[in-house]
């Protein structure tokens, strides 16, 4: 689906891993991510929506999700999302250790 552009049916893989207690992960929005991506337009507003519930979901955005983010909304926009995405995997690599800090 992710590579023919299909957002509904993308996403409807994720809901099926949902509805049997599978948490879906960096992957899994990666994919629905490509298909915003690849869709003829770029589907920018679901594109957005997708990153938003996997931030709230706690999940952090790996750099295939940022790269196929970044193509589905365009520069301008990614450039403003980008700041949060950061930030999300900073939060999920937790505090500096403190052999990291030194």
């Amino acid at each position: 689906h992710a590579r023919k552009g299909e957002v509904n049916g993308a996403a409807e893989l994720v809901d099926r891993m949902e509805r049997v207690g599978l948490r879906p992960k960096a992957p899994e929005f990666a994919m629905i991510l490509e298909a915003c991506a690849r869709a003829r337009p770029p589907n920018a507003p679901a594109a957005e929506k997708i990153f938003e519930e996997m931030l709230a979901d706690g999940v952090a955005p790996s750099e295939g999700v940022l790269d196929n983010l970044r193509r589905a909304v365009g520069k301008r926009r990614f450039a403003k999302l980008e700041g949060r995405a950061r930030r999300a995997q900073e939060a999920a690599a937790g505090p500096p250790t403190p052999s990291a800090v030194a």
